[in-house]
């Protein structure tokens, strides 16, 4: 999903300065404007959802900027897929063990929990999953596995194996979604038009004295 900010002052600034160095500087500004406001989102929505930084860090890619007819704009550019609910500190509970996304650890003695745990918002409830279990399943790269929460489906039966029954991942927001919510998004613009408001006249001055 694309999310796009108009920024201003472009070309007010290219009909009374010299194009070149404004050129220079809206691309510098820019690129610091758009930095600013990827740390920024990332930082509003971990501060939301109890979700690890480097997963944030993945699914909102890089921001990028791009000329339009009136001046630029920048864009950040989220995933739309509903993220598994492996990525919101989910941790599977077997008698002796206890497995997460990255490991799993043996415990000394009998643990009195079953299935899956995880906490969705960062301080709230704890989601339980009785049935659930964690496993790691194929993606399209053959070289990667992903770690997801499952359910089996009583009375339905995967269509490969017919004596097996099915299987449903438990997924939850979209980090598209979590962007877009006004607690992310707002600040999220504020800080880039922030600093390109910041930053691109500081930059032509710098440019300016530099010739």
């Amino acid at each position: 999903m694309e999310s796009k900010i108009e920024l201003e002052g472009y070309e007010e600034m290219r009909r009374i300065g010299d194009p070149r160095i404004i050129n220079t500087a809206a691309r510098y500004a820019l690129g610091r404007a758009v930095l600013a406001g990827r740390a920024e989102a990332a930082k509003k929505i971990y501060e939301t959802w109890n979700i690890k930084k480097r997963d944030i860090n993945r699914a909102v890619r890089a921001v990028k900027a791009r000329r339009e007819p009136n001046g630029f704009s920048a864009a950040v550019f989220t995933k739309g897929r509903p993220m598994s609910l492996s990525y919101f500190g989910a941790k599977w509970f077997r008698p002796y063990s206890v497995t997460t996304r990255h490991k799993s650890t043996l415990r000394k003695g009998r643990s009195g929990k079953s299935g899956v745990y995880a906490q969705v918002m960062r301080g709230g409830e704890t989601t339980h999953k009785p049935s659930a279990f964690m496993a790691a399943v194929k993606t399209k790269r053959s070289d990667i596995h992903h770690i997801g929460v499952f359910e089996r489906i009583p009375g339905s039966h995967m269509v490969s194996k017919p004596e097996k029954e099915a299987l449903i991942e438990r997924k939850l927001i979209t980090m598209a979604s979590m962007f877009n919510k006004p607690e992310v998004m707002d600040p999220t613009v504020a800080r880039i038009e922030e600093t390109w408001n910041r930053e691109f006249p500081r930059l032509i001055d710098v440019l300016f004295d530099g010739r």
